[in-house]
């Protein structure tokens, strides 16, 4: 087993080793690189250790994966895994911005159902008249927000066919009043 923590010990340990020497590489990537890694996130306002913790596996994970795939190595193992690392990091912005958003979507209609004075019951009644197909295409319309193509899609239809199901749906409610 090679024991430095040189960039081309580190691609053949992992390319051609045996287990330990699998777990040697991944120490040396661990105490050589992962400072740059750290720093990099603090400053970019990762507030939270087990955050940054996620990233930084996460992107170590990933680089092992590409080294042993056979990706050519043309610069060092660090700056590879600090590039890897912004990538996940922008990953992990965007997954947090889209759940931030749906928490303040559903926050700020939950507050305006809280505040409308109008009774929903008839409606609801009237939508408990409806067939179950119309339930389903109003219900993943109207509440879970789904786009005509990605309903097309799970229910293996055009989406025009469904815009037309749910045009009918609503035609049907509005002859019920």
């Amino acid at each position: 087993m090679v024991k430095d923590c040189s960039d081309t010990s580190i691609v053949q340990n992992l390319i051609g080793g045996n287990t330990s020497e699998k777990e040697r590489a991944w120490s040396c990537i661990l105490n050589k690189c992962t400072d740059s890694l750290r720093k990099y996130l603090r400053n970019r306002g990762v507030v939270e250790e087990a955050d940054r913790e996620d990233i930084m596996y996460e992107s170590i994970f990933r680089l092992i994966k590409i080294i042993e795939s056979g990706f050519e190595i043309k610069q060092n193992v660090c700056a590879i895994l600090m590039g890897v690392g912004k990538n996940v990091h922008h990953e992990f912005l965007r997954k947090k911005a889209k759940e931030n958003k749906i928490e303040e979507t559903y926050t700020s209609i939950l507050d305006s159902l809280e505040d409308d004075p109008r009774d929903y019951s008839e409606f609801q009644k009237k939508f408990q008249k409806l067939g179950e197909k119309c339930k389903m295409l109003l219900d993943l319309k109207y509440v879970k927000g789904m786009k005509m193509s990605e309903m097309g899609e799970m229910l293996g239809r055009t989406s025009t066919g469904i815009k037309t199901d749910i045009q009918g749906c609503k035609n049907k409610l509005r002859a019920m009043a």
